[in-house]
């Protein structure tokens, strides 16, 4: 079965969600709410491709972009730009934190890793980091039940994502 998916559903999917559609910050406390957000793992210019069709149908969502990626780099000039691009069209940009190279799991080494890559992003990209989502993430970091890290918005937090085998209330 070959099933593609267009830019023209993509457009269509948010026309249906659009009047649900919050930010983190937005989301804190609402009883409903759709986040919309990326995890930018490979093409930042798909990446400004998502960003543009959801501004043209009123529609801000979440971009999260890797600092440690062997995809991309988000410093290059083409990509540095595209990222900007996105954050001056209404959207958040945030940092896509990696983590699997941490030997040992811990609070103390988890903060210590996002405070470096917050700064590896705010200083390559001159945007402020103001939350993350975690690339892959262990279940270990899941099990770190924090809204907030580091003065970042946590995208794994509990008022975001129901850490549960049988979850009651999707988020």
């Amino acid at each position: 079965m070959d099933i593609k998916f267009s830019w023209q559903e993509y457009g269509e999917i948010l026309d249906l969600y659009s009047d649900r559609l919050k930010s983190f910050t937005e989301a804190r406390g609402a009883s409903e709410f759709v986040i919309l957000r990326h995890d930018v793992e490979f093409n930042v210019a798909r990446a400004l491709k998502m960003a543009q069709i959801e501004k043209s149908r009123g529609v801000k969502s979440t971009f999260f972009f890797q600092v440690m990626s062997n995809a991309y780099n988000p410093f290059s000039i083409k990509n540095h730009d595209a990222i900007h691009i996105i954050n001056n069209m209404g959207h958040s940009v945030g940092l896509h934190a990696y983590i699997s190279h941490l030997d040992a799991p811990s609070s103390s080494i988890l903060d210590k890793e996002l405070k470096k890559q917050k700064n590896i992003f705010e200083n390559g990209l001159e945007i402020d980091c103001l939350s993350f989502s975690f690339h892959r993430p262990p279940m270990w970091a899941l099990e770190i039940r924090k809204d907030e890290m580091c003065n970042m918005i946590n995208a794994y937090g509990p008022s975001f994502f129901e850490l549960s085998r049988h979850p009651e209330h999707i988020k």
